[in-house]
């Protein structure tokens, strides 16, 4: 028992170092990881790339394993149930009643155009969807909340968020230089870098270098985005549920939603997820709550970007660099189609 507890911990402080490394790296004050304040750079995909480079120059000892597959797990449920306090209903449905369609249409469809096309290129379907979910939602977080429900193995998890990152970080800066050509208002363009740009630091750094309504709505658009991952992520589970059942020759449509199998379907950690969201909604957790001077909100996300940062130096660590690289520049290419399409699809609607 004492020996199973060491090799847990030994495998949590060297992914936990890993994520400490990645954190100072992602606040390096110059570009492309600082931008105007603001850092762009997903310390997700830092932490993986850390994780990912420690095991190529050092290796992983076998005793640290067990722990490196528990903080994978463990700690990205955590860290995914904590997002939830970040929700508040109320505001995206004040701020976004013209936009929320819009919103929701273009997910959905850069979730279909990007599996579409990683499929025509000869991407396995696994990874083109990955990639998908990380363009249409919000970028490696959701590649992190996802990976488990679809399957991934650990080189297809930082391939995709490898694709997602570089392409949220072209639209960094290719898009404010586009939206003053174009001459779009601050609102269209809040609406079109919400719609397009993958992760939320991403959004950030484009709309706000292009205005403070711009910066407002966008970020307003960008929650509307991260809402959808719920409902995504419960008909991933009911997919998953239905294809094992099929495999095995036991699906029996009366009882695919039968309460016994209600945690294959429904995850504890979703179901933490939207509670703490409707919490936030309801103002129950408040920012007069504090503890140091510090409010209740902050200290929720910041312990959830930890854990989540600790999980993906773990699957970093668990990467094996050959298989990484057999995989090929395919969704890569793939991923960049994709931005282009929807950055095209989006403008139209929105000019």
């Amino acid at each position: 028992m004492a020996s199973k507890v060491r090799a847990h911990i030994s495998g949590l402080l060297i992914a936990s170092l890993c994520a400490i490394v990645a954190y100072m790296i992602h606040l390096l004050p110059f570009p492309p990881f600082t931008i105007e304040s603001r850092h762009p750079v997903d310390p997700l995909l830092i932490s993986l790339i850390i994780g990912l480079s420690y095991r190529s120059c050092f290796g992983l000892p076998q005793g640290a394993l067990p722990g490196v597959r528990w903080s994978s797990k463990a700690l990205l449920a955590i860290s995914i149930a904590l997002l939830g306090a970040k929700i508040d209903f109320s505001v995206i449905v004040k701020h976004s009643q013209e936009s929320i369609w819009l919103s929701v249409f273009c997910v959905f469809m850069a979730l279909v155009i990007t599996e579409w096309l990683g499929v025509k290129l000869g991407v396995k379907r696994r990874l083109s969807r990955l990639i998908a979910i990380g363009t249409a939602i919000c970028g490696g977080t959701a590649i992190a909340v996802t990976s488990g429900t679809l399957g991934a193995n650990e080189e297809e998890v930082a391939l995709s968020m490898a694709s997602v990152t570089l392409f949220g970080l072209l639209c960094v800066v290719l898009l404010p230089p586009l939206g003053l050509w174009l001459d779009l208002s601050q609102s269209q363009f809040g609406l079109w870098s919400g719609i397009v740009v993958h992760a939320t630091p991403q959004v950030m750094a484009t709309a706000y270098s292009y205005g403070a309504e711009a910066g407002e709505i966008a970020l307003i658009v960008k929650m509307t985005r991260i809402l959808l991952l719920a409902p995504l992520l419960l008909l991933l589970n009911i997919w998953r549920v239905r294809e094992e059942r099929v495999a095995h020759q036991t699906l029996d449509r009366s009882t695919l939603f039968n309460p016994a199998h209600i945690f294959k379907v429904f995850p504890p950690f979703l179901l933490a997820f939207l509670i703490l969201a409707l919490c936030n909604s309801m103002g129950f957790i408040s920012q007069d709550l504090s503890l140091y001077k510090i409010e209740l909100p902050t200290i929720i996300m910041s312990l959830s970007k930890a854990l989540m940062m600790i999980a993906m130096a773990a699957i970093g660590l668990l990467v094996e660099l050959s298989k990484l690289l057999h995989i090929g520049p395919k969704p890569i290419i793939g991923g960049l189609l994709s931005t282009i399409v929807i950055a095209l699809i989006s403008l139209s609607l929105i000019i």
